[in-house]
């Protein structure tokens, strides 16, 4: 046993060698300053720990750490940071605007010069307007405790289910509850409803309304010259009579599953075993379709609308304004959307891959996106803007999803545009390739990094331990990290000397 100690105590010194030449070789890097360029632009790559980039001419500045998961962005006027899967911050400078996701899409707060915003879903959640109008409603609500005031300026709360009051919330001028579900009342209008164990007793009165239910037993709901609705052993038996102040009034009446009718002057329909046979009926554009059986066989045709389904096999559906249709659902479906300046069709393969197709009825423009589930995506807008990522691995198109989620799961993306400025990355930054009108460049992290602008070349391993430049005909090299270059002119290659600078950064 005691033979095993030095073997221990050697290993153990192996293994803290590495670490601390790993240190050493990223201090040198770091006293060599970022990497230069021929403008007052700066750069410094050592991902997967860090990439930093300043361009001057476009005054824009990004730092990421960590591969994905840090971002600093700043623009004129404009700012966004985050720490993904965390949170993701935007600002602004013009106007009042900051937005801050957090566990996106749970928590968001969000302000701007008309009103200011905040939840976590599902426990907290709070509003305020901002805006310059007199009535200023807001709420906020940290479950099971909620209070706010209303357009009036009338303040409301209470601690659910034990007690509380809400103005004009839920499509209600007045909640109230008291034990809830034991009791509750609302108003709307001149009409006040009381429930009693919600749902099963209920009586409505007042502003021309009455009604009242026992549930699921029977229940009544009437309104003056309006509607009168009626049920009976919910869900089973209905009776109903609506737009009573129209000139289309509708009559329904259901025994379900055995019959559903509804009648109008415009409008006709009957179910048998609903929902499987169904008889439309619309008059005013002479429409006729039939279920039968709902939703594997269906025909309709009138004025403007014709379609046909055989479900799964086959279906289309075509109006004056769209066409969609289908085939094997889900392996094919279709759309196409006309407006008035452009069309828009979108191919679906199993639902998750996606083509998609923008065209302008004159000719002048038009955008392209795919999407193959779970390989790639690729967009193309109408002005050019071209992006491309690898692989896909959410299939939503969401900017919260974008900033919040999507880098993390990237390994190269792509983006460029038609006046010849494009950018793309690797692993996460290990490789960057990025153009411009004026200048291009390439970096393998901190290992090499290749930049050209015009006729000026600038080359480098490791950061300055082997260093090339050429500019204005004059080619420089520098070694080991020392700061003088030796350099020469390229029509007299013998004339070298060494020198301090070969031009002032």
């Amino acid at each position: 046993m005691a033979h095993d100690h030095p073997v221990i105590t050697c290993s153990t010194r192996l293994i803290r060698k590495p670490p601390l030449s790993i240190m050493a070789l990223l201090l040198i890097i770091l006293a060599c300053g970022c990497a230069t360029s021929f403008t007052d632009n700066r750069r410094l790559n050592v991902e997967p720990f860090f990439n930093y980039d300043k361009d001057t001419g476009e005054e824009f500045t990004q730092f990421d750490a960590i591969g994905p998961f840090f971002t600093f962005k700043s623009k004129p006027k404009k700012k966004e940071y985050g720490l993904r899967p965390f949170f993701y911050v935007r600002k602004k400078e013009k106007g009042l605007f900051k937005e801050v996701e957090y566990l996106y899409p749970l928590g968001k707060y969000r302000v701007t010069d008309k009103e200011r915003v905040s939840r976590f879903i599902p426990f907290f959640s709070s509003h305020k307007d901002l805006s310059e109008e007199s009535k200023k409603p807001s709420d906020f609500g940290f479950f099971p405790v909620f209070w706010g005031k209303d357009e009036e300026n009338k303040s409301y709360g209470g601690v659910f289910p034990i007690y509380g009051r809400l103005s004009h919330r839920f499509g209600k001028d007045r909640i109230r509850f008291f034990l809830w579900p034991l009791y509750s009342d609302s108003k709307e209008g001149g009409s006040r409803t009381q429930n009693i164990l919600w749902p099963i007793f209920s009586r409505t009165t007042g502003g021309g309304k009455s009604g009242w239910r026992v549930w699921p037993l029977y229940g009544q709901e009437e309104k003056e010259d309006e509607y009168s609705k009626y049920y009976a052993l919910w869900p089973i038996f209905f009776f109903q009579k609506t737009d009573l102040d129209t000139d289309n009034p509708r009559t329904f009446t259901a025994v379900l599953p055995l019959f559903v009718s509804s009648h109008s002057p415009d409008k006709e329909s009957k179910s048998f075993l609903w929902p499987f046979f169904n008889y439309t009926i619309n008059r005013t554009k002479n429409y006729k379709g039939w279920d039968m059986p709902w939703p594997i066989l269906h025909y309709g045709k009138g004025e403007g609308l014709e379609n046909f389904r055989f479900f799964p096999i086959y279906g289309y559906k075509e109006k004056d304004d769209s066409k969609t249709g289908f085939f094997l659902w889900p392996i094919y479906t279709h759309r196409k959307d006309i407006f008035k300046d452009y069309e828009v069709r979108t191919y679906r393969f199993l639902l998750l891959d996606k083509y998609q197709k923008k065209v302008w009825k004159d000719g002048s423009k038009d955008s392209t996106s795919l999407r193959i589930w779970p390989l790639f995506y690729y967009d193309r807008n109408e002005d050019g803007l071209t992006k491309f990522s690898f692989p896909k691995i959410i299939p939503i198109e969401d900017e919260g999803f974008e900033r919040n989620y999507a880098p993390l799961f990237r390994l190269y993306e792509y983006i460029g545009d038609s006046r010849g400025y494009m950018e793309s990355r690797f692993l996460w930054g290990l490789y960057r390739h990025k153009r411009t009108d004026s200048r291009e460049f390439f970096e393998l992290t901190f290992i090499t990094a290749y930049e050209k602008e015009g006729d000026r070349r600038f080359f480098s391993i490791l950061k300055g331990l082997f260093e090339y430049r050429h500019v204005d005909g004059i080619n420089a090299i520098k070694l080991f990290y020392v700061p003088w270059r030796i350099r020469w002119k390229t029509s007299s290659p013998t004339e070298w000397h060494s020198t301090g600078s070969l031009y002032s950064q």
